[in-house]
């Protein structure tokens, strides 16, 4: 079962009033060096940091509509999802247990603990969260909301779709950051709706490239080794919901080096002064990155970028 417009909707309408419309940004200098008119949709400037908000908020409230009872729910995350669930949890009352990696960034950390959540460390591995999961839920009877691989988080993230068709009047493709696939289901299922001819592309790092193969051999296939790369968010591996959205409404996903996404965060900090993470700045390093924009169809010439996240430790800007 795949995501529909209508549920992306609704879920626009639940979080009416509790999210941001988060602007739409551009820099003539950016097109210039890459020579295309790019927009670029800024979800670091969304509550908690990130877009994961949006599905986090929409999976809660459906949780809560359909069961009122619900005392506890617990995540895994990295991170951003871990920040929105705590949030959430929050904003209804409920109790909030996150279970995230040993190399988690501090500051993303603290910011699951201020908003009221009691983390869980385990091991850097995706089976480890599973594990410690699972254990943890069957202490405390949590309900388990996943940080991506679940149609009402899919949908809540398919808002930031709305918001861009809504938002930029012209555009040939969109370029989403892809980890676990939340956000580009989510996307590329509104934009396929209401920009039928649209292109969708989503972009991951080099050192985390299973979603690339996994499209290409048609397959789910998940990395062999736990990534290094410098996009925290983006480590995880598809899940098999997010797959098939991935597979049925994304024409292709490319692939940035690390440098190009440095390069990308210096740029965006430095001349539009904004804050940008590592797995949000994936996209603005595909189209730095020439042997990727050469990857793009010559009638290409307006795109959106989704800028996915803003939870950075910025201070280290000045050591790059």
């Amino acid at each position: 079962m795949l995501v529909a417009i209508d549920q992306i909707r609704e879920a626009a309408a639940r979080l009416h009033g509790s999210t941001h419309v988060t602007p739409v940004l551009t820099s003539t200098q950016f097109n210039r060096r890459c020579g295309r008119q790019v927009y670029f949709k800024c979800e670091n400037f969304q509550k908690c940091g990130s877009f994961k908000i949006r599905g986090a908020l929409n999976a809660v409230s459906q949780l809560l509509d359909e069961r009122p009872d619900t005392r506890s729910v617990i995540t895994h995350s990295s991170g951003n999802f871990g920040q929105a669930i705590a949030h959430a949890a929050q904003v209804k009352s409920l109790e909030c247990f996150v279970v995230c990696p040993e190399n988690s960034v501090a500051s993303k950390v603290a910011a699951m603990e201020g908003y009221g959540a009691t983390v869980i460390r385990c091991e850097n591995r995706e089976a480890a969260r599973k594990e410690k999961t699972e254990k943890v839920q069957a202490v405390h009877g949590s309900v388990f909301l996943h940080p991506f691989n679940q149609l009402e988080v899919i949908a809540g993230q398919g808002t930031v779709g709305l918001e861009i068709c809504d938002q930029v009047v012209d555009f040939d493709a969109v370029l989403v950051p892809v980890g676990g696939g939340g956000l580009c289901s989510g996307v590329a299922s509104a934009i396929k709706a209401l920009r039928p001819d649209c292109l969708v592309y989503g972009v991951e790092p080099e050192l985390a490239a299973d979603a690339k193969r996994s499209f290409d051999e048609r397959r789910l296939l998940g990395n062999e080794t736990y990534p290094t790369t410098i996009c925290d968010g983006l480590r995880t591996s598809l899940g098999d919901i997010t797959f098939k959205h991935i597979l049925h409404r994304v024409d292709d996903i490319l692939l940035v080096s690390e440098e190009k996404v440095s390069e990308a965060q210096r740029y965006l900090f430095s001349r539009m002064k904004m804050c940008v993470e590592p797995s949000g700045a994936v996209g603005a390093a595909a189209l730095l990155s020439p042997e990727v924009v050469t990857q793009l169809p010559d009638h290409v010439k307006s795109l959106v970028v989704v800028v996915s996240g803003g939870n950075w430790e910025c201070p280290g800007v000045a050591s790059h």
